[in-house]
């Protein structure tokens, strides 16, 4: 496929356009030619738990380039990437935003910081397990789980 006006963010091994984005008036298209045969059928550790067919992994470049996306809009960074990051803020508390972390690797736990784009975190308490923690100190979400953050940052 010979891309017109879009520029390519991802190659196949052979060469071809995987992933390319286009401008439209102000806005931009992604458009990802990837199909089941470029993916990872994942495996269960035990199916019968399951009761359903397995399901196929994106391919690690297609997630790469969507990940990096997607963050640029959220007020939160996470080092390294890897978790579904869900972000809320309320209205009368501005400065609080309540980050929820899920790890949907079932087979690592996540070790990482967070941090606000731009601010300074001044308290950061784990809903989960009712405690404070360090501002920058590292984090971990085990395999599978989930973490809800009530993070203060002016």
């Amino acid at each position: 496929a010979q891309l017109q006006a879009a520029q390519p963010l991802l190659h196949s091994e052979s060469g071809a356009p995987v992933m390319a984005v286009n401008t439209v008036g102000q806005g931009r298209v992604i458009v990802c030619l990837a199909d089941n045969f470029m993916t990872d059928q994942l495996t269960y550790a035990d199916p019968k738990l399951v009761n359903m067919e397995s399901p196929y992994a994106l391919l690690q470049g297609v997630r790469s380039v969507l990940d990096e996306y997607f963050a640029s809009f959220s007020p939160v960074a996470l080092d390294p990437p890897g978790l579904n990051v869900r972000v809320n803020c309320t209205s009368d508390a501005p400065r609080k935003l309540l980050v929820t972390l899920t790890n949907n690797n079932l087979f690592a736990d996540w070790r990482g910081t967070l941090r606000v784009k731009g601010r300074k975190v001044d308290s950061l308490r784990e809903w989960w397990e009712n405690r404070d923690l360090k501002p920058g100190a590292p984090l971990t979400v085990p395999a599978g789980d989930v973490r809800i953050l009530e993070v203060w940052a002016p």
